[in-house]
């Protein structure tokens, strides 16, 4: 047994995913008769299986709390708590689904609306009605065969989404993971969601049965990316069939709103549907689809410009984005809305208390696809100084530069302290490892921030973008191509 002591609450979910069962063994008295512990739906929202004493609130979720009495029914319920069944993906998400409903926002929001509706009843249609169903209800649906889903909105629906994005698989990070987060988001939120997969293969608009209404379209787009007579001419004649396609698609599921992520040569048929249907456009910007604007030829600059002037509303992730589209439709004031890229700080969390390097060397991680941009090479050849050649260097990831990244540390002769660990599901053990953690890239929309919550310092090179800032004394240091070799030491 571990007495841990008063933690602080954000600490607590780093606790948490640690647990395999969470308890809750009250005392049936005249106090525990009237309480409603908070930490119930923590336990639900970490998913992990939960036993408690059949106090009065706990009750209620019998659902999806194991209660017991006794200790032979505690030991039963541990036990239970501790098997495949209990632990099941379907049996977590119920857990979840609850917790869900109970959103510190959600209920203030409820209770807002509560307010309004006694004292100012004007304003209760300007209010934005809270996604939450009863309590009932909510256990309901915790017991049906669609688990993980709470009840739909009782209020006006937001219409069915359709989400475009050029690129989706489970990831952490990046265009692919926004794309999956607000699928899954919505969907849970009750919003009939749909993802489109803008993807170079062959076919037209089909049905990818991996994902619930997960779709994939070959997106005639090739005069975007290398204008001639043959990439015009195919375009427009396989463009009005996509056109023709998504018009009977976005009828037949009544999309109200489509979402353009990483808005590029793939956007141009939604612009003429939205002429056609009466529908909301979003786009939501990234980085290069920005960024790179000028280095674009002139179709695709022409029709990143008509998708920012055109959309209800803009997404950046970062204050440089926001400046550089306004920057690009300077004659037009745009609808853009600044919403910083974010962690999961109940994953990305500091080592367990008991955690032991398994090298004290100083030690550097870095984390990416080894996109050409990454600069992967070029962190190799500064590793390579002789002033940190007491260090190691971890290198996460694959991509088209990894090969040719092994072989120049081979060939300056640090492949002992260089370590090429490929593809991880979880990068969270390489964090730990670290010191620092090291970001090269020639451009970047706004980096997501998952080293920094495990407290390791930041050593950036080669960065000319203003996605990050000089705050040496917080745990960062920049540095240009030059300066590589001083900013990694």
């Amino acid at each position: 047994m571990h007495f841990l002591e008063a933690k602080p609450t954000r600490q607590v979910p780093g606790y948490l995913q640690h647990f395999d069962v969470c308890i809750m063994p009250y005392l049936e008295n005249d106090y525990t008769k009237y309480i409603y512990p908070l930490k119930l739906h923590e336990y639900l929202a970490s998913g992990r299986p939960t036993v408690g004493t059949p106090i009065n609130s706990l009750e209620e979720f019998s659902a999806v709390v194991k209660l017991a009495r006794s200790a032979d029914e505690w030991s039963a319920a541990l036990a239970y708590a501790l098997s495949p069944t209990a632990n099941s993906p379907e049996a977590r998400l119920a857990r979840q689904a609850v917790a869900e409903c109970h959103d510190w926002e959600l209920q203030v929001r409820s209770i807002a609306m509560t307010l309004a509706e006694r004292v100012a009843p004007e304003l209760v249609a300007a209010l934005p009605r809270p996604c939450m169903a009863s309590e009932g209800e909510q256990l309901e649906s915790s017991k049906s065969h669609d688990r993980g889903k709470p009840a739909a909105d009782a209020g006006t629906p937001i219409g069915p989404v359709l989400l475009v994005s050029p690129w989706y698989r489970p990831a952490v990070g990046g265009v692919a993971e926004v794309a999956e987060r607000l699928h899954r988001t919505f969907a849970r939120a009750g919003v009939e969601t749909h993802l489109l997969v803008a993807t170079d293969g062959k076919g037209g608009l089909r049905l990818d049965h991996a994902v619930p209404n997960l779709w994939r379209w070959r997106a005639a787009s090739s005069v975007f990316d290398r204008l001639s007579l043959k990439n015009l001419l195919g375009t427009l004649a396989r463009g009005f069939v996509d056109c023709w396609r998504l018009h009977g698609f976005i009828r037949r599921h009544k999309i109200e709103t489509i979402v353009l992520i990483y808005p590029i040569g793939y956007s141009w048929p939604f612009l003429l549907l939205r002429r056609v249907n009466n529908i909301r456009i979003i786009a939501s910007l990234h980085g290069n689809d920005v960024t790179k604007f000028e280095s674009y030829q002139a179709p695709l600059r022409w029709l990143i410009r008509q998708v920012l002037r055109s959309s209800d509303a803009i997404i950046a992730c970062a204050k440089h984005l926001e400046t550089k589209a306004q920057e690009i439709c300077s004659a037009s004031r745009l609808n853009i809305h600044l919403i910083p890229n974010c962690v999961d700080g109940a994953h990305f969390v500091p080592p367990p208390p008991n955690y032991i390097r398994s090298d004290a060397r100083p030690t550097f991680i870095h984390v990416s696809n080894f996109a050409s941009k990454k600069r992967t090479i070029d962190i190799i050849e500064a590793f390579g100084d002789q002033r940190i050649s007491g260090a190691r260097l971890i290198m996460v990831g694959d991509g088209v530069d990894h090969v040719a990244a092994m072989e120049r540390s081979r060939s300056l002769g640090i492949s002992d302290r260089v370590q090429f660990v490929g593809m991880q599901k979880d990068v969270r053990p390489f964090l730990w490892e670290a010191d620092a953690f090291v970001l090269a890239s020639d451009d970047e929309g706004s980096a997501i921030g998952a080293p920094g919550s495990d407290g390791l310092r930041v050593a950036l090179g080669f960065n000319p973008v203003g996605a990050c800032r000089d705050v040496a004394s917080g745990g960062m240091r920049i540095g240009r191509t030059s300066a590589v070799p001083q900013s990694l030491g």
